[in-house]
């Protein structure tokens, strides 16, 4: 009777194995990539460290995050297939949202982005007291 019993225990520890690996196998199956660069929108030039976060549209709980490196390229494996959320976000430079981009199941997306500079030109700016002194 022993052999009976190890023989059960046996095979339901096979079918345990199993069914996870195939369930394991399922999830990275719903997955794909986004790969592409960041671009200065003036200059056109490469912006390196960009911090680039992605989540499902469905659930931000799990963000997946990024930088831009010196070429202004990224990379972000193993993304949710569907609609996906990014932000593009780099100090000096205005944040970028882009919602509902179709990631889809086993491929790449590949998407380029403008980046614009927050306008901080000294000569349009006349501080008070600068006007106050030119008799303004």
């Amino acid at each position: 009777m022993p052999s009976k019993k190890w023989a059960l225990c046996l095979l339901a520890g096979s079918l345990t194995a199993c069914s996870a690996f195939a369930s394991s196998e399922g999830e990275k199956k719903h997955e794909g990539e986004v790969q592409g660069y960041v671009i200065d929108a003036i200059t056109k030039k490469p912006v390196a460290g960009v911090a680039i976060s992605a989540c499902s549209n469905r659930n931000c709980s799990e963000t997946k995050a990024v930088v831009t490196d010196a070429s202004g390229f990224f990379h972000i494996k193993e993304l949710p297939a569907g609609g996906v959320k990014f932000k593009f976000e780099k100090k000096g430079y205005k944040h970028i949202k882009k919602e509902a981009l179709p990631v889809k199941e086993g491929s790449t997306l590949k998407i380029n982005v403008e980046i614009s500079q927050y306008k901080t030109d000294v000569e349009d700016y006349q501080h008070p007291f600068l006007l106050m002194d030119q008799g303004m």
